[in-house]
Order: C-alpha cells, then structure tokens, then sequence
C-alpha cells in the first residue's frame, strides 16, 4: 500500500513538472502565434479605403458651387478620419427619388463591394438618397452583407451603436419626406396655376407650346381636330370621321377620338385631378365653341367626380375604396331582411363586395400600422420641430421681403398722386398708372396674408399629428361620418384599392408625415430586441431637412 501510495505520488510530481515546463515556454509559444496573427489583423484595420460620392438634382445646378462644396467637405471628412481616398463618384445631376436609376450612384456601389471598400462617405443624407426605407435597408445589407459603412460628411454620427443607427435611418427617413413634401410643395403650385387656367401639363393633341408658359397655342392638327368636332356634330359615326380624318393627312385612333370629343380643353376650359376635376375658363384659345362640345356629348358629361357620401355614417368609406380589378369605386347597400351592411364595386357584372364589418375593421387595423413606437416619440417631436423651426426662419425673411414691396408700391402710388396733384402728369396717365399699381399692391398683400398663414405653430402642429396618429384608429371608429371621411382622406389622399384575390387594401399615395409614421414604426416591429436601447433622450438630431408640415385636419 506504502508502495503503490509512492508510485502516484511520483507520478503527480512528473505530471506538475511537466505543466510547469510548458508554462514557462508558454510565452514563448504566444509571441510566435501573435507575429503570425498580427499582419492579419493590420491589415484589416490600418489605411481604410473610403469612396466619395457627390450629386445634384438637375442639370441647372451642375454650374453652381454645390458640387465642389460637397466634394471639399468629403476630401475634409476622409482626412479627419485618416481615410484613405480611392476613388470619386457622382459629380453630376441624378435624381435620388430612385436608386436603380442612377448610373453613377450603381457604379460607386459596384465599385465598393468588388474592391472591398470599408466607408462610403458622402455630403448629407439627402444626397446619397431619398428613397427612405428603401436607403436603409440598401445601407443595412452594405454594413452586413459587405461591412461598408456609409457616412456623411455633415453629420457627425456613429452607426457602431444602436443609438446612431436610429439617428441615422431617422435622417434617411427624413430626406425622403422632405422629397415627398418638396413634391407635394410642387403640386400645390400647379393646382394655383390650374385654377387660374393656365395648362401645367402636357397641351393636348391640336396645340403646342407658345413663348407664354401655361397657354399653348393652337397648330396645324387644330383644323384637323375642328373637322372632326363639325363631322360629330353633324351625326357621322367615329368611323367615319376617323377615315376621313386619314383621307386628308391625318391619322387619329378610334380610342383616342373619343377621348378628344370628351376634352373640354378645346372649348376653352381646364380640368385636371389635381383640381379635383373642377372646370376652370382656361386662358388658351379654344378651337371649338362651348354650344359644338355640348352638342357632341349632348350634354352629359360631368367632369365632377368627388365622392358625394355626406351624411352616410353607415358607409364612411364609400365612394373612398375603388376597386382594383376594374378602377371603379365601390358603393354601399343593407340587406333589410338581415339588416347587414355590404359595400361592392359600382360597376355591372364585377361582382367584387365585402361586407362592411369585414372592410372597417381592415381598414382600422390598416390605421394602426402608423402608430409610432412610444419609446421614440419625444426625440420625434424634438427632430420636427428643430427642422419646422429653421424652415420659419425663410418663411419670416420671405415675409419680411413681400412687406418690403408691398410697402414700395404704396410709396409709388403716393407718389403718382402727389405728381397728379401738382399738374406733373395728366389724368390719362394718372389712372392707367394708378390703376397698374393698385393691381400690384393687392396681389403684394394677398402673398403677406399668404405668408402670414404659413407661419404657423409648429409646435402645436407638432404635437397634434404626434398624438393623433397614437390613436388614429380610434378616432376613426368612433368619430361621426365628418370625421371618418376628413381623417381617411387626409392620410391617402387618392383614396385607397381594394384586392379581392388577397382580401386586403392597397395603398396608391399616403400622406408624407404618416408614410415617415409607418416607416418608424414598421423599422421598430422589424428590430423590437434592440427598442431598449433608444431610451435615453435625444438631444442631438439633426434639424437640416428642410421639411414643411402639411395642412391639419
């Protein structure tokens, strides 16, 4: 027993003599393995590369200073960071509203992941894109698929923690609403013009351009097109006139016949979605008199297509939902005997219907999908009120301006009078030059009062579109016919289809502050395990979009 107890312990000397050798040449061992690993590792992390990418909107800006603006922030960007420069993209016109139509922007991609690039650096978010959502998940898989981060050069941010990647999918949201509302800033533009009667689309067939923007002029094909309003008128068939029309050098599809016997444009009038088909006297000469285009559609074509649903509290989404196998909006009826609801496509032989039960509580659960995640709510507030605040800061110098002349053509009419009085200038010229004035002076006001509605409160804006969309679906359910129609077509604003095949909604134009709303909040249903992490107050948002508020409910 002595024996065998002897023998281990022998054993257990050998064992820790043995540990203790190799200890000592454990270091050794460790040096050798990290001159192997260390070249590795440098060459990962020393001289990163980076690609610049600079752009413009249009063609008219490639001459100003913008491009090399943003190229000189980019190169400061790189050496700041001791950014290795390999390569620059861009230095053009491209419109960022798409991405895959971009040539140089799919060129500074490609060149970036086939020659490993770590960073892409440009300007702003704006202009690296404006698609939002679509922007951040194309920077999502660079970071992932590819591990290259895109910077920019005006925002000081690091996307390494959760808190910079919100900041920064926040500013590409942003930079897509600031284009959507830059579209709808546009639009509004255009329906202005539209009422005056000018024509702010293409002209149609029979007119071309004239040196006065908003008022073609007729050409050649005008008498072709009269010919053809005279045979109608006379009783010839659209066959008829279409070969005749051939005869004598002028070639007009059927189709598009009778999409020109519909046009009121050619007795002088404008009608356009955008004006929500309302005939307006055009300042363009007709080709054809009002009695020839009223006794060519024998006076039964109406051009006022808005929903006409007041009062329905049983049907609030009539005349909303159209439908999308055959364009029709759907209408509601009640089974009596049942006394169910049912809304169906207006249109014979569709056979497209839901009952209403079904589509309200659809169309609620549709509503719910801009509500936005508590947890970012407040740095929300604070980021669209910082942007709302600096876009009033133009609005007052643009007022401050308009005063200014408003206040010149005073002084000029007071001077006109004055030269009036004391026998400078005869009556003649008196009232033609005072007449002009007067005309100047009130469209200078009219613009004051405009600008004076413009510069709203923002903060309360703010506030109200914030908590309405927590509980935009509510108020729906329970608000009267008024208020359903007034919240529905306020967040889409082209109304909204309806699929059969999936039973389910489909949505054409949403309305930009609620289409950034459903963007956060889808962003937040995608990563909810990281929601923890933007807790803390976030003081340090960028304010530089150049975002207006649209109009309250």
């Amino acid at each position: 027993m002595m024996g065998h107890h002897k023998t281990g312990m022998v054993g257990q000397h050998d064992r820790n003599l043995h540990f203790i050798q190799n200890r000592n040449r454990k270091p050794m061992q460790i040096e050798r393995i990290r001159s192997i690993v260390r070249p590795h590792q440098q060459r990962k992390i020393e001289h990163p590369k980076a690609v610049i990418y600079t752009r413009v909107s249009t063609s008219k800006q490639v001459d100003n200073t913008s491009l090399e603006l943003q190229l000189q922030r980019c190169r400061e960007y790189c050496r700041r960071n001791s950014l290795i420069i390999d390569k620059e993209f861009g230095g053009t016109y491209e419109s960022a509203k798409s991405d895959s139509d971009r040539v140089e922007f799919q060129k500074m991609i490609k060149h970036a992941k086939d020659y490993k690039i770590q960073y892409i650096i440009a300007y702003s978010p704006d202009r690296f894109s404006r698609t939002g959502g679509s922007a951040m998940q194309l920077v999502a898989e660079l970071s992932v698929k590819n591990n290259i981060k895109v910077r920019f050069a005006t925002q000081d941010t690091n996307d390494d923690t959760s808190i910079g990647k919100f900041q920064r999918d926040l500013m590409l949201l942003l930079s897509n609403m600031d284009n959507e509302l830059r579209k709808e800033k546009v639009t509004s533009g255009m329906k202005e013009r539209m009422r005056k009667g000018y024509c702010m689309c293409k002209a149609p067939r029979g007119y071309s351009k004239s040196a006065t923007p908003g008022i073609p002029v007729p050409n050649q094909e005008a008498e072709f097109i009269k010919v053809a309003f005279t045979m109608k008128e006379q009783g010839k068939t659209n066959l008829d006139i279409v070969q005749h029309l051939k005869a004598i050098g002028c070639s007009i599809d059927i189709k598009r016949l009778t999409e020109i016997f519909r046009n009121p444009f050619y007795c002088g009038y404008i009608t356009h979605s955008l004006i929500d088909w309302e005939l307006v006297p055009g300042k363009h000469e007709p080709i054809i008199s009002e009695d020839t285009y009223l006794n060519v559609n024998n006076a039964k074509v109406t051009y006022n297509k808005q929903p006409q649903c007041e009062g329905d509290s049983r049907f609030p989404l009539k005349g909303f939902i159209v439908c999308n196998k055959c364009n029709t909006k759907w209408t509601g009826y009640t089974v009596k005997q049942k006394n169910i609801d049912y809304y169906k496509c207006n249109k014979i032989g569709c056979g497209c219907n839901r009952s209403a039960k079904q589509l309200h509580s659809q169309f609620e659960e549709l509503l719910t999908t801009f509500k936005i995640p508590s947890i970012v709510i407040e740095p929300l507030k604070v980021q669209l009120k910082m942007t709302f605040d600096e876009m009033n800061k133009q609005k007052l110098a643009n007022k401050k301006k308009l005063e200014l002349r408003a206040n010149e053509i005073a002084d000029q009419i007071k001077a006109v009078k004055t030269r009036f009085g004391t026998g400078k200038i005869n009556e003649d010229i008196y009232k033609v030059t005072i007449e002009q004035l007067t005309l100047e002076y009130n469209d200078a006001i009219q613009l004051v009062h405009k600008a004076n509605g413009e510069l709203s409160n923002h903060k309360e804006f703010v506030d109200f579109t914030v908590n309405l969309s927590q509980s935009i679906d509510q108020a729906w359910n329970f608000g009267d016919s008024d208020i359903k129609r007034r919240l529905q077509w306020l967040v889409f604003p082209d109304g909204i289809m309806y699929d059969k095949q999936t039973s389910n909604y489909r949505t054409n134009k949403v309305n930009g502050l609620f289409k950034l709303f459903g963007a956060i909040s889808s962003t937040y249903k995608n990563n909810g395990e990281e929601q923890t992490c933007y807790s803390s107050p976030i003081s340090c948002l960028v304010a530089r979009t150049g975002i207006e508020p649209v109009s309250k409910v």
